[in-house]
């Protein structure tokens, strides 16, 4: 029983499927520890990155255990006041998997957080979907309103998220325009990011673009740490019941370009912020 050399890329979607089953049980045994492990968001986030940008890797089996986990933690006793927040990052990638907007309500509502605590976090959560949003969403904009008035920890960041999101370009320069224009207070930094944007300029991506480097970070460590599947005689073995309900695509699909070209078209993925439709 030998791994078979060169034919086991860290994009194969077979090994990547069974290293989202490792996160998930990890994640899983540790979800009710306090306080939260900074291990804990990399293995959500792993799963969230996996279900944006490599959605092929992840089973149908695999997302009926998210749902399960994250309605179970709705029915802690807990769940109003802290345990929200140990999910939020597997509702959203919930919603990338399901496109059910019901999985958005808890980071929705808690977008202009008091606690920045928590309010990054749920940030940081949303920038994964963003280009799934909706600049319309006016829940979502009086959240970043909201953020903004009270000049909270990074409230210019929530601000370039929901302008990144979908919508018509001049009416994202106009709101930002109309809210500038009011005289409420921010720091020079804060100021220094939004006013080029409701200008039509871009701005450094100096926030969502580190995040999402630090994380890339830990997906393609534990991806080269991983085992690969084992082969005899080229017949796959040891595969998790899980994975036999993943829909392989053909075997030509270049998952590498396809990953590539998802993380280009992401509007935070990039090394500048801009508005556009």
């Amino acid at each position: 029983m030998i791994a078979a050399p060169g034919h086991f890329p860290l994009l194969d979607i077979v090994r990547v499927g069974r290293l989202l089953e490792e996160e998930l049980n990890a994640f899983r045994r540790d979800l009710t520890i306090h306080p939260v492990d900074v291990i804990q968001d990399y293995r959500a986030a792993m799963i969230a990155w996996t279900a944006v940008f490599l959605p092929e890797a992840v089973s149908v089996v695999f997302t009926e255990k998210l749902i399960d986990i994250a309605n179970d933690m709705r029915h802690r006793p807990d769940f109003g006041t802290w345990g929200w927040y140990r999910t939020t990052l597997l509702d959203v990638t919930l919603f990338a998997l399901t496109d059910d907007p019901m999985w958005l309500d808890i980071c929705k509502r808690h977008y202009s957080q008091q606690i920045q605590q928590l309010r990054t976090p749920v940030m940081n959560a949303l920038a994964f979907v963003v280009h799934r949003l909706d600049f319309d969403d006016e829940e979502l904009r009086e959240y970043a309103e909201q953020n903004l008035n009270w000049c909270h920890f990074r409230c210019e960041w929530s601000a370039a998220l929901v302008l990144t999101a979908p919508g018509d370009a001049a009416s994202k320069r106009e709101w930002l325009t109309e809210w500038l224009a009011r005289g409420k207070f921010l720091n020079p930094h804060e100021r220094e990011t939004l006013k080029p944007l409701a200008e039509g300029y871009s701005v450094p991506n100096s926030y969502f673009l580190n995040y999402f480097l630090r994380i890339q970070h830990y997906v393609m460590t534990r991806l080269a740490c991983a085992l690969p599947p084992l082969y005899i005689q080229g017949t796959l073995l040891e595969i998790p019941p899980e994975q036999t309900a993943l829909d392989l695509p053909p075997e030509e699909i270049d998952f590498a370009a396809l990953l590539w070209k998802r993380l280009q078209d992401h509007p935070l993925m990039q090394y500048h912020v801009r508005i556009l439709d």
